[in-house]
C-alpha cells in the first residue's frame, strides 16, 4: 500500500518538470506554516475549510487539524472519545458556517471496538457524538439540510455473508433516515468502501448540490443519489492517461458550487468529469496540488513551499 509520503513525493517530483501556470492564477491566500506540505496527509477543503487529519493516535492529542480561509490560525481538536486506548480518523468534512464532522474508530484495552460520527463545534470541541456500530464508516459528507452522510461497510452483515447498502444517511442526531446503494451491485471481493491504496487510489464522499456523491476506487465507479437516495448517476470514470506516470487515479477530488467535478491524479494533471457518462476531459490548471473548491473556484498549493493558496478560474 502506497503511503500518503510516497503519493506526495510523486506529485512533487513532476513539479520540476513543468512550470506554474501564473496568468490563471487571480488571487493568493496565506496558510499557515506546517499545514500542508510533503509529508503531510492529503487535504480536504470545502464550505472554506480545510481539514487534515493524522489517521491514527494512541493518546488525546489532536488529531483534526481545521483552517478556516478567512482565518488566521488554525484549530487543533482532539477526537477521543471516553475510554479509548487507540484512535483511527477515517475521514472528516466541513460542515457550512459550523465546526466540522469527523468519523472514528475507538478501540479500548479490552479490544472493543466502537465506531462512530462525531460533531465538533468552531472550537474545535467534540460537541456531540453517537455510533454507528455495526456498520463502520470510511468516509463522511454533509449536505445542504445538515444530516449526515457515510460510505461504508456493515460488519455484521458482512460476517454473515448478507447483502448490505454501503451509504447511510444520518440525522444530527444519529437517527438512521435511510440507507442506499447495495454492496451486491458491485463486482469486486473487497468491500467497495474501503482504501486499499497502491495503484487503485482513494474512495470519496462529496455532496454534489441536493445529491450525495461517491467516487469508488476500486471499482473506479462515481456514483450519485438523490436526497431519497435513488441513484440518479452511475457510471465508469476514464481519466486521460498522462505520460511517465502507469496508473492514472485521483488523488484529490473537488466539487464547484455549480456542480463541476475536478480529479486531479499524479503529476498534477486535472480533468473536468462529466458525471454521467463518466468522462474525464484535461484542463489547463497551475501544475500545484490541488487543494479544493470554493464556490466555483479551484484553489492550488506549492507542496515544496505551502505558504499560500492560489485562486484559479476553471
Amino acid at each position: 500500500m502506497a503511503s500518503t509520503k510516497t503519493l506526495l513525493v510523486v506529485l512533487i517530483a513532476a513539479l520540476a518538470q513543468s512550470s506554474l501556470a501564473q496568468n490563471s492564477i487571480y488571487k493568493s491566500t496565506p496558510l499557515p506554516e506546517g499545514l500542508l506540505g510533503v509529508g503531510k496527509p492529503f487535504p480536504r477543503m470545502e464550505n472554506g475549510t480545510v481539514l487534515t487529519h493524522s489517521g491514527y493516535t494512541n493518546s488525546p492529542a489532536p488529531s483534526l487539524t481545521v483552517f478556516r480561509l478567512t482565518g488566521t490560525s488554525p484549530t487543533a481538536a482532539s477526537l477521543w472519545p471516553a475510554d479509548s486506548a487507540v484512535v483511527s480518523v477515517h475521514d472528516a468534512c466541513a460542515r457550512a458556517g459550523h465546526g466540522a464532522i469527523a468519523v472514528v474508530q475507538a478501540v479500548n484495552a479490552s479490544e472493543q471496538r466502537a465506531w462512530l460520527v462525531m460533531s465538533l463545534d468552531p472550537s474545535g470541541r467534540v460537541e456531540s457524538e453517537f455510533r454507528t456500530n455495526p456498520y463502520v464508516a470510511h468516509q463522511v459528507a454533509v449536505d445542504g439540510s445538515g444530516n449526515i452522510w457515510t460510505l461504508g461497510v456493515d460488519s455484521e452483515a458482512k460476517e454473515h455473508k448478507a447483502d448490505y447498502n454501503i451509504m447511510r444517511e444520518y440525522s444530527p442526531d444519529g437517527q438512521l433516515l435511510r440507507s442506499a446503494v447495495p454492496r451486491s451491485t458491485f463486482a469486486t471481493k473487497l468491500d467497495p468502501s474501503v482504501n486499499v491504496g497502491g495503484t487503485v487510489g482513494f474512495s470519496f464522499l462529496r455532496a454534489r448540490g441536493p445529491n450525495i456523491a461517491a467516487y469508488i476506487a476500486q471499482t473506479r465507479e462515481w456514483i450519485e443519489v438523490a436526497p431519497d437516495g435513488q441513484v440518479v448517476s452511475r457510471a465508469k470514470v476514464r481519466m486521460p492517461a498522462n505520460p511517465g506516470y502507469p496508473a492514472t487515479y485521483p488523488l484529490i477530488l473537488a466539487v464547484t458550487q455549480s456542480g463541476s467535478v475536478f480529479l486531479q491524479s499524479a503529476g498534477f494533471s486535472v480533468c473536468k468529469l462529466d458525471v454521467q457518462s463518466g468522462a474525464c476531459s484535461a484542463v489547463n490548471e497551475p501544475k500545484e496540488a490541488l487543494l479544493g473548491a470554493s464556490g466555483n473556484d479551484l484553489l492550488f498549493y506549492s507542496l515544496s513551499a505551502p505558504t499560500h493558496a492560489d485562486w484559479v478560474h476553471p
